[in-house]
């Protein structure tokens, strides 16, 4: 229950955050659409990055696996879940704090990275916003912009659609320990 009240808090800081950053930076008139517009870039960059967490499972070894039948052992580079014993002897404790450090690692890495593309304050924000609708309408920057968008809902929905069907979400690819 304090993992959903957990995620449910930030959830709606992140909204009051949009919110902000929507009076901000739309024009009068077009609030509604540029929160549109925010909340689904956030809500398409939340799902790559539950699809990449998923797909480092396989690399890191924390694939979990469950066999109903016990005579069939699960991977050397899989965490036996089927029971406390099993999940100890297959290293879980070890693999799952590893993945989970690594998982945060890479976020704050790239919470380093990203940040310095925000602006500092308010005032560079509309200086940014005016340079930008100054420099008008760019057909280069829309192709990229464009491509980029393409490329990852292409990534994502591909992934998802692998990891929904049971003969595709064992690839290795995608997350699984390998069919």
């Amino acid at each position: 229950i304090f993992i959903d009240l957990d995620q449910n808090f930030v959830s709606g800081l992140i909204q009051v955050l949009f919110s902000l950053a929507v009076i901000e930076l739309s024009k009068p008139g077009l609030e509604a659409t540029t929160y549109e517009l925010i909340i689904t870039v956030a809500n398409a960059s939340a799902t790559v990055g539950y699809i990449i967490a998923t797909q480092l499972l396989s690399p890191l070894d924390a694939s979990a696996c469950t066999n109903d039948d016990d005579t069939v052992d699960c991977p050397s580079d899989s965490v036996d879940v089927n029971s406390q014993s099993a999940f100890n002897d297959s290293n879980g404790p070890y693999r799952y704090t590893t993945y989970c450090l690594t998982i945060t690692f890479i976020s704050i890495v790239c919470c380093l990275i990203f940040t310095t593309f925000l602006p500092k304050d308010k005032d560079q924000c509309h200086q940014w916003k005016n340079e930008g609708e100054l420099a008008g309408a760019s057909y280069i920057r829309g192709l990229i912009t464009t491509g980029m968008c393409v490329a990852t809902i292409g990534y994502g929905f591909t992934v998802a659609v692998l990891l929904l069907m049971p003969s595709t979400s064992c690839l290795a690819v995608v997350g699984g320990s390998g069919c």
